[in-house]
């Protein structure tokens, strides 16, 4: 993800919202974002967060369905917790999208954005949020 900031119309923002869609993240402290970097690193550890519990949005297995199609959704799947990546990098606007996450068995009733500590309800396991152009939310969700 380093190298997408060697393109003129990238920022660190963008670079997240594409390196977190393929389980990768940019290590640049010094362009002034340690926060984005330290929530990752205690994400990984308070969910152990592992390649092996990662389904990129392009994969057939992915199971968190989405009524938006220019938004792309990333997940790690723990026994604690459901991850989300939900990607607007592609859009010059920003994004309505809903998430039916029905597959996911045991899930909390309330979701949190790890960027924004913004929090959303679960209704019937859908959720609607709004994503910025050209950034990513990183929703977590516990699991009861």
């Amino acid at each position: 993800p380093c190298d997408l900031l060697r393109r003129p119309e990238s920022t660190l923002d963008t670079a997240w919202a594409q390196g977190l869609l393929v389980d990768a993240y940019p290590r640049l402290i010094a362009m002034g974002e340690p926060q984005k970097i330290q929530t990752m690193w205690k994400l990984y550890d308070q969910y152990q967060l592992t390649s092996d519990t990662f389904t990129p949005y392009f994969s057939g297995k992915n199971r968190a369905l989405k009524d938006n199609p220019s938004v792309l959704v990333s997940y790690y799947n723990t026994g604690r917790a459901l991850l989300l990546v939900v990607s607007n990098y592609w859009n010059d606007d920003a994004q309505e999208v809903t998430l039916d996450l029905k597959a996911f068995k045991g899930l909390g009733a309330t979701c949190k954005d790890a960027w924004s500590d913004t929090e959303y309800d679960l209704v019937d396991n859908k959720v609607t949020m709004t994503v910025g152009s050209k950034v990513s939310r990183l929703i977590v969700i516990e699991k009861r």
